[in-house]
């Protein structure tokens, strides 16, 4: 495999906000529904085969709770985050 293909979600009641990075460039930036499976098919074009995927999100209790359940369970690696490790600590 190559390198890491990061995929990350900022989770919402209603809505994803999705951005994968590959280590040098943004293939995919933008909104998605807050339904997995919705989800999934609209992000699956932007995941090459031949590349490891690592979605991250921050820890939003029983929205980010599902959607982690749900990669697990297709077979991705998942990385649910701390909001307080994530914030932006330069100020």
């Amino acid at each position: 495999m190559g390198r890491k293909l990061v995929v990350g979600i900022d989770v919402g009641k209603e809505q994803y906000a999705v951005s994968v990075f590959d280590g040098r460039k943004y293939p995919f930036q933008g909104f998605t529904p807050a339904h997995p499976e919705t989800f999934l098919k609209r992000i699956t074009p932007h995941l090459p085969e031949d590349r490891e995927v690592l979605f991250v999100m921050e820890a939003t209790g029983v929205y980010s709770l599902k959607l982690a359940l749900f990669l697990v369970k297709k077979g991705y690696q998942v990385s649910v985050v701390n909001p307080f490790v994530v914030k932006d600590r330069s100020s």
